[in-house]
C-alpha cells in the first residue's frame, strides 16, 4: 500500500505525540505541535476550494515550522 508522507506524518503523531518530529538548528518540533499546523494550514487550504492536484506555491524562510506547510498542501489535495 502506498502512503504519502502526510499519512506517515499523521500516523507518528497519533502514536508518539510528544516524540521530536524535526530539528533545526537549536529548535526542535514535537509530532504533535506539527499535525497541529499542518491540520490548521490545510482546513484554509480547502476553505479555498482547493482542487485536487492544484499547484500550490509556496515561498517561505528556511524554518522548522514551515515543512507544515508542505504537509497541509497535499492534505488538502494539492501538490506543490
Amino acid at each position: 500500500m502506498a502512503y504519502l508522507f502526510h499519512h506517515l506524518v499523521s500516523a507518528q503523531a497519533q502514536r508518539r505525540p510528544e516524540h521530536c518530529a524535526l530539528v533545526y538548528k537549536e529548535r526542535s518540533i514535537q509530532y504533535a505541535h506539527l499535525w497541529q499546523q499542518v491540520e490548521q494550514l490545510a482546513a484554509g487550504l480547502s476553505s479555498l476550494d482547493l482542487e485536487p492536484q492544484a499547484r500550490v506555491a509556496i515561498s517561505l524562510p528556511k524554518q522548522p515550522e514551515n515543512i507544515s506547510s508542505l504537509f497541509a498542501t497535499t492534505l488538502a489535495g494539492g501538490c506543490f
